[in-house]
């Protein structure tokens, strides 16, 4: 594949996975209050656990990017 395809397929993918989260989070924000009494441990650690580990594989794929690029300043440090 290469080059632009690459690109064009990362860039299609983030926007796709950053729509799902950005929709995810909009609709937590406006639970109701009894939605919002629904979300138990057991519901939402799982939900939790999910969003860390996407939190985590984002930070690779940015790093991964700018590895890419030959990219090799200062970088956010979100993880230790």
């Amino acid at each position: 594949m290469g080059e632009l395809s690459c690109k064009t397929k990362i860039i299609i993918d983030g926007d796709n996975v950053g729509g799902l989260l950005s929709g995810l989070c909009e609709a937590t924000a406006n639970l109701s209050a009894e939605q919002v009494a629904m979300l138990t441990d057991d519901k939402a650690y799982p939900i939790i656990k999910i969003l860390i580990n996407m939190e985590e594989e984002a930070v690779k794929c940015q790093n991964l990017l700018l590895d890419a690029i030959g990219y090799d300043g200062p970088r956010p440090r979100f993880f230790k």
